[in-house]
């Protein structure tokens, strides 16, 4: 998923094996959402020591596998990969293989990709697949205790630093960032930020909107069909942490006729099984080990899934599983279309609700 430390990982990958030797050249070029084949040959190309003067795209890949191929032992990192990319064309040389073995000390180039999304593996065959996953706790705890400082051991932090690491739910640039932002502030200034982060309003923590939220978001505008972007907001309707199934999305996705030419409720729920398959293969959605057909939110996640679904054209309005014992105050309910108030301690409803686009 965005943030979590693909990049960074590279990078460490590329200064441990420089040190080591193990190739004669290692070299990582930034691919990024917008491809531009040109820039990628030029980039590869300074990185061996030498200029492309050519234009043509075809002449400059054939200059480069030449170049490539006088190296005995290389490996080149494609960072940031959005669309499969047919390496050939970059000017790497690639010999389609099912098996590489344990060793690769007998090729002369080997690649590496990251990516957001486990379709572009697919469709280049890679021959094995990591998943760079959310920290485990004691990690996490530990990047925090780095960006935030030695104040999160005293008794006067520690607790309330224990709670923002928790609804970080161990993304890194998450962590970072509100370490970064929490640093040498006062007690006050920590509790306000637990306080948003769970009211899923954390971009009024400075540097989430641009470090944190833009990323995911990105991934989120990059979703080619629309029925998949609504059913991931629909995911944002349910409390933190919620292990949704297929029969809790079903009845949203049918009431508000998301799906086309749809006939009965078996192609339904196929349907939806494959829109849910696509989000998990995102990174937008987390199995759920112990409940088969289950998943869930990150926390982060959901709370950019909110921040958007919040916005007037989609008109979502979730507070959910926050501990209300009161009915939302109306204004905020004039131009809500969506209304989740699952898990709450409500005990009274309004005479007149004032919600005509609901």
């Amino acid at each position: 998923m965005g943030g979590v430390g693909k990049t960074t990982l590279m990078n460490e990958i590329v200064k441990e094996l420089k040190n080591k030797g193990f190739f004669d050249e290692v070299l990582m070029v930034t691919v990024s959402q917008d491809l531009i084949l040109k820039k990628i040959h030029d980039d590869i190309a300074e990185n061996l020591g030498f200029k492309l003067e050519e234009a043509n795209e075809s002449v400059r890949a054939r200059r480069l596998l030449v170049r490539i191929a006088q190296e005995k032992r290389i490996l080149i990192i494609l960072d940031d990969l959005w669309d499969p990319l047919t390496l050939t064309e970059v000017g790497i040389p690639y010999e389609d293989r099912e098996d590489i073995g344990n060793d690769v000390r007998g090729f002369k180039c080997c690649v590496i990709i990251a990516t957001r999304f486990i379709e572009v593996c697919d469709q280049m065959n890679t021959q094995y697949n990591v998943e760079v996953k959310v920290l485990p706790e004691a990690d996490a705890w530990q990047l925090f205790r780095t960006s935030a400082g030695d104040c999160v051991d005293s008794t006067v932090f520690h607790e309330v630093a224990r709670e923002v690491v928790k609804e970080c739910g161990g993304l890194p640039v998450a962590l970072v960032t509100i370490g970064k932002a929490l640093r040498n502030k006062d007690q006050i200034v920590w509790l306000d930020a637990v306080t948003q982060l769970k009211k899923s309003i954390p971009s009024r923590i400075p540097g989430m909107q641009k470090e944190v939220f833009s990323s995911i978001k990105l991934s989120y505008d990059y979703l080619e069909i629309e029925e998949t972007r609504r059913c991931f907001l629909f995911c944002c309707l349910f409390p933190e942490d919620f292990i949704i199934s297929d029969d809790d999305l079903l009845p949203y996705v049918l009431a508000e006729d998301i799906f086309e030419d749809i006939e009965n409720m078996k192609e339904a729920k196929n349907r939806l099984h494959t829109v849910l398959d696509t989000l998990k293969r995102s990174c937008f959605l987390l199995n759920v080990d112990e409940k088969e057909g289950c998943v869930r939110m990150h926390d982060i996640v959901r709370d950019v899934a909110i921040s958007i679904a919040s916005l007037e054209e989609h008109g979502f309005v979730v507070k959910a599983g926050i501990g209300l014992k009161e009915w939302p105050k109306m204004e905020i309910l004039r131009k809500c279309k969506r209304l989740s108030l699952m898990q709450n301690k409500i005990s009274k409803l309004p005479e007149q609700m004032c919600c005509s686009q609901l």
